[in-house]
């Protein structure tokens, strides 16, 4: 089963981490289904690293979308960002798979309106592909923003 638009994942042992060689998780947020079944898929980052606590950045270096904090009461209680850099698609087959074998888990859903303004933002980030973007823009359209 598809992944519903706004629903953010945390992806265990997604990296390894630089100093002690554990497997890290990354979490991500599902911003479209593409035709053939891929899943777009953009990375979530606590990391200010300068970037802008406004909604919409499309800096050459950082772009992201400010969605501050996802969920007080989880791992994703720090201000955070969609991170609006290139990330591959995942295919459905892989995403079931990742989820049967317990590697991706279900955390959140990003508020319908956030999310709206999230999408459009990321349509118009300089590494969005423009299968990824008429997917996104299907996706506003199925979600009925404005």
């Amino acid at each position: 089963m598809p992944p519903r638009i706004g629903e953010v994942w945390c992806w265990d042992a997604f990296y390894t981490d630089p100093d002690t060689g554990a497997p890290l998780p990354k979490f991500v947020v599902v911003l479209a289904h593409a035709p053939g079944g891929d899943i777009v898929l953009r990375l979530l980052t606590s990391r200010e690293a300068l970037r802008p606590q406004t909604a919409c950045s499309h800096d050459s270096v950082r772009p992201g979308f400010f969605i501050g904090v996802v969920d007080a009461a989880s791992r994703l209680n720090k201000p955070t960002w969609i991170d609006l850099r290139e990330f591959d698609d995942v295919e459905q087959a892989r995403w079931d798979r990742l989820v049967r074998d317990g590697i991706l888990t279900q955390l959140a859903l990003i508020e319908q309106e956030l999310l709206c303004e999230a999408l459009l933002c990321a349509i118009g980030a300089p590494d969005t592909q423009r299968q990824q973007q008429n997917a996104m823009y299907a996706a506003r359209e199925a979600l009925g923003c404005c």
